[in-house]
Order: C-alpha cells, then structure tokens, then sequence
C-alpha cells in the first residue's frame, strides 16, 4: 500500500457565505507540491462544486419522454403476450 499525503482545505463562498471543504491525495514521491499548485487545484474543486450545485440539468423534452414509455409499455405487452402464451401451452 503506497502512502499518501491527505491536504485538507475549506473555501467560503462570498457570494452565499456556504462552505466548501475537500481532500486532494498525493503520493509520498509527489509531495511536496507547491502553494500555487495547491490554490489552483482548490479553485479548481470549488468551481466544479459551485457549478454543480447552481446549474440545474434540464429534463428530457417531454415527447422523448413520452417515446421512450411508449417503447417500454410495447416491450412489456410483447413480455405479456409471450408469458401468457407459455402459460396456455403448459
């Protein structure tokens, strides 16, 4: 098992004051790492979370939605049809 090195941080958001804390994990040989280094991968984390959490992923439109249970409801008549089928023949 190789060691590690954990480097915990906290970032405050200012524009909600929410607190985002995170770990990176670096290998014994990559240690150490250098202060900037260690602020861009912060930023970096805090960014993919605020986006995260402030982006809304947008559903389906509604006619894929309504294609894809139509496909499913055929797949299970089909399902239907074949058990009773197999039902009758036993």
């Amino acid at each position: 098992m190789e060691v590690q090195i954990q480097y915990r941080f906290t970032i405050i958001d200012e524009d909600t004051g929410s607190s985002f804390s995170d770990a990176l994990y670096f290998p014994l040989s990559e240690w150490p790492v250098s202060e900037a280094t260690l602020k861009n991968m912060e930023q970096e984390r805090f960014d993919n979370w605020k986006q995260a959490i402030t982006t809304s992923a947008d559903p389906p439109p509604v006619e894929e939605q309504v294609a894809a249970i139509d496909d499913q409801i055929e797949s299970l008549q089909q399902q239907k049809e074949s058990l009773l089928a197999q039902l009758e023949v036993s």
